[in-house]
């Protein structure tokens, strides 16, 4: 769990929430440097803060936002680029993402 309180220099500052109010994290096991560029590619360039980092084999992305359906989308991209190289299954989304 992660808990930032009001006033927090967590919020507004570079390494944290950026001013953000939504943060949305994908962990993808095992993952290796090309899986790591997949995430990057799927992540886009859209105007909000993402990243993708590779640690100890494990893939690790975050986006920042102030909508989650937004944030929620783009981890999603990020989830059907991968799923087929890391699980060797189709990318269908699980009947409860419909809910």
């Amino acid at each position: 769990t992660q808990r930032l309180d009001a006033g927090s220099g967590a919020l507004a500052a570079r390494w944290g929430l950026q001013g953000h109010t939504i943060i949305g994290t994908l962990l993808a096991s095992p993952a290796t440097a090309a899986d790591v560029d997949l995430a990057r590619d799927a992540l886009g360039t859209e105007a909000l803060p993402a990243s993708a980092t590779l640690l100890d084999g494990v893939l690790m992305c975050r986006v920042l936002g102030a909508e989650a359906l937004l944030v929620r989308a783009r981890l999603a991209r990020v989830w059907a680029a991968l799923r087929p190289v890391l699980c060797g299954l189709p990318a269908c989304p699980p009947r409860i993402w419909a809910t």
